[in-house]
């Protein structure tokens, strides 16, 4: 989480605690149904959040979020989700 604070606005500085945990399981390729268990939230939910990362990271995609926060510095890879 540490690694939220970006120079440029609009590029993931404004990510809450909850979205960069759902950030990184979208970099798993889990389904909405698999993050919403893990994270003990609505599927609805789930979507809400994810849609709002997307904004944040002027992202289209799902793909292209998680690629996006990955240049970004946003996802370390050699952390667990877990």
């Amino acid at each position: 989480l540490a690694r939220l604070r970006r120079a440029e606005p609009g590029q993931g500085e404004e990510l809450t605690p909850r979205e960069c945990e759902i950030l990184r399981y979208m970099a798993e390729a889990l389904p909405y149904k698999d993050i919403a268990a893990r994270v003990f939230l609505s599927v609805n939910t789930v979507r809400k959040h994810v849609q709002s990362i997307l904004r944040k990271l002027d992202a289209h995609s799902k793909l292209e979020g998680v690629a996006r926060a990955r240049r970004l510095g946003l996802l370390d890879d050699a952390r667990p989700v877990d």
